[in-house]
């Protein structure tokens, strides 16, 4: 029974031979730059892949291998590769998440349409072909309206349009509108919460609430992007789970995933889907959910999909967690000018180098400092988000 891995991340974030025990059995398809870290481990084979995200020598390889492995299970934890896993294993038999799922749950288009006749609430939404459809989509619709690309993720490419000018400066600057890859929705005015979790044997089994204290298009102006966990007490955790469970309903939810899910609430107290990946959340969510509840998720679902038991030692304590990413600004990074201490701080991971020069964030997870902290409410985490972001603008150098 060999398992193939598609995977992009460094071995000390996934150690599938620990996970799995059975390193003797798997073969890993895997970057360049991480193929070191995996090829003294002990597995079957282990195979590397320059430009590893846009590389379809990949799926030739694994199509290759299975002449010879017929594998069993085909394991995909990275956003970059759950649709064509998903489209793998719809050529080669394997079971696990087929190419009409991975497509619903990467594809914003087919996912609203899915879940809205599901019965979940989403934005008015149109895809893109020409200049005329968004004129068309402001006029029935109103300002402000969202653009966003139909597959991308990390909120990369969205664009706001708030009125008028914004259109105008779209329209004269932006040149993809007959490519399809686009699509314009409302813009809901409210709170957006993520919820992350884990379905096994199609059942959801566990669930994490969390609020975005700052929101994911915070890094297109350079500002932090930041979440945390709800408390027990507040209303809406309980009202966002049951949206979740009727969402995974809806969508066609493959029997043993990881789910990372966005909603907003508005001032109304109706809850709409931004939209919902069938893998682990991105930045430091992972982290946040095993340091409250005691539970990797990419462990979890990657045990789940082989049918492992799933190793978890699940708590839960009193005490908040969240994340604040700190991104990169534009210029040369001169280090800090002065170590950065507080006691709310959990873990803290840099991710820039004194003398490099960065041109801002380029995505919502894109860092340079990544800041894990606790707190005993929602109001207390909220002030120690604000006291350590001002620490690192303040103390942060960067030179024009």
């Amino acid at each position: 029974m060999t398992i193939a891995i598609m995977n992009k991340l460094s071995y000390h974030r996934v150690p599938y031979d620990k996970w799995l025990g059975n390193k003797e059995d798997i073969v890993i398809f895997t970057s360049s730059e991480t193929y070191e870290e995996f090829c003294h481990k002990g597995f079957l084979e282990v195979w590397p892949f320059d430009s590893y995200e846009k590389n379809t020598e990949i799926e030739n390889s694994i199509i290759h291998l299975n002449k010879k492995y017929q594998f069993s299970k085909l394991i995909a934890l990275s956003e970059y590769d759950i649709l064509r896993a998903g489209k793998l294993r719809s050529i080669l038999n394997i079971p696990g998440q087929n190419f009409f799922s991975s497509t619903a749950f990467r594809d914003k288009l087919l996912m609203k349409q899915t879940a809205s006749y599901g019965g979940i609430r989403v934005p008015e939404f149109n895809q893109i072909f020409s200049k005329d459809n968004i004129i068309h989509f402001v006029q029935n619709n109103h300002f402000p309206v969202i653009l966003k690309p139909i597959s991308a993720s990390g909120s990369e490419g969205v664009m706001v349009l708030k009125n008028e000018q914004n259109l105008q400066e779209l329209l004269t600057e932006f040149d993809d509108f007959e490519s399809g890859n686009y699509e314009v929705e409302t813009f809901i005015d409210g709170t957006m919460y993520h919820v992350d979790g884990l379905v096994a044997k199609g059942h959801l089994i566990f669930c994490s609430v969390s609020k975005y204290y700052n929101g994911c298009l915070e890094y297109q102006s350079n500002n932090p992007l930041s979440s945390f966990t709800l408390s027990d007490t507040n209303s809406l955790k309980h009202a966002i789970i049951k949206e979740t469970e009727k969402l995974l309903e809806a969508m066609p939810t493959p029997e043993d995933t990881s789910f990372h899910a966005e909603f907003f609430v508005n001032n109304e107290g109706e809850i709409y889907l931004c939209e919902v990946a069938s893998r682990t959340g991105g930045g430091k969510i992972g982290r946040v959910v095993e340091l409250k509840y005691g539970l990797n998720l990419n462990q979890a679902s990657c045990q789940l999909q082989c049918h492992c038991a799933v190793e978890a030692s699940l708590k839960e304590t009193d005490m908040l967690y969240g994340f604040l990413l700190i991104p990169p600004q534009i210029g040369t990074f001169g280090g800090y000018s002065k170590n950065i201490t507080v006691e709310s701080i959990v873990e803290y991971e840099t991710a820039a180098t004194s003398g490099e020069r960065y041109n801002g964030a380029q995505h919502s997870a894109d860092f340079v400092a990544a800041v894990i902290v606790k707190a005993g409410s929602e109001s207390e985490i909220e002030k120690e988000i604000d006291r350590i972001t001002s620490l690192f603008q303040e103390n942060m150098v960067w030179e024009k």
